[in-house]
């Protein structure tokens, strides 16, 4: 399989910057007490399932067992949050990467049903953090042009290293 060319790569980095840009916007609005439309409803149902997979990819990597997931879209969802990561390691804690994703995910579900608890807060709040710090990094890559695509065995490493 060849590496993925440049245009497929932009691509993939623009349909992540546009989530995290709409996602972030979606998510501040019940932060701010305010409502949501149905757009940015869909919009916070695309972000869960996107921080779902990074949850996938997490456990993929740390246990190195499949769960019915595709496993595939998983690591790479987890390949694009591995740089993000490296700045929220205070947010994570102690909690395991894929506890961290998935209790963002779960918060941005409660938005739906207007179950908004102190905890939910705090989880979008590190949601906000981490769709902040994808769209910048996903801005850098393109306008650098360097690929992220590539590093496997680099990323592989931090990978372990962190999860």
């Amino acid at each position: 399989m060849s590496a993925p060319s440049r245009r497929s790569r932009d691509s993939e980095y623009i349909k992540y910057g546009m989530l995290a840009v709409k996602s972030l916007e979606a998510i501040n609005k019940p932060l701010d007490d305010m409502g949501i439309t149905p757009e940015e409803e869909e919009v916070l149902n695309k972000a869960s399932d996107f921080l779902n997979e990074i949850a996938n990819g997490a456990d993929l990597v740390s246990t190195g067992r499949y769960k019915g997931h595709n496993s595939i879209a998983s690591m790479k969802a987890l390949d694009f949050a591995m740089g993000p990561l490296e700045h929220l390691r205070d947010a994570v804690e102690d909690k395991e990467i894929a506890s961290f994703f998935r209790q963002m995910a779960d918060a941005i579900q409660a938005v739906s049903g207007n179950q908004l608890t102190d905890e939910n807060k705090e989880n979008l709040k590190n949601a906000v953090m981490f769709f902040q710090v994808l769209n910048d990094s996903l801005l850098e890559s393109m306008s650098s042009g360097k690929p992220r695509v590539g590093r496997a065995k680099e990323r592989t490493n931090r990978q372990r290293a962190f999860v």
